[in-house]
């Protein structure tokens, strides 16, 4: 949010870097043994992931289309 848009970018290479992220954590801290589970585990971790984003990033866009500066600044301190 310092720099216009730029936030906007970032969001937009991390609806791909972050699920990925998730899933791999999800399926890192999982016994290998059952590949049914690691497959679930995976695909819930990367979902969760996924869903946490979008709200953030969603939240972000909005807020990037008022004209006024308060909201980025209460936004960004959330963040």
């Amino acid at each position: 949010d310092k720099v216009m848009w730029l936030d906007s970018i970032w969001d937009a290479v991390h609806s791909f870097v972050r699920p990925i992220g998730g899933a791999m954590l999800a399926l890192a801290i999982l016994d290998p043994a059952d590949p049914a589970t690691q497959v679930i585990a995976f695909l819930l971790g990367g979902g969760a992931t996924l869903a946490s984003h979008v709200g953030k990033a969603g939240t972000r866009a909005m807020v990037n289309t008022s004209p006024e500066p308060v909201s980025n600044v209460v936004i960004s301190t959330a963040e």
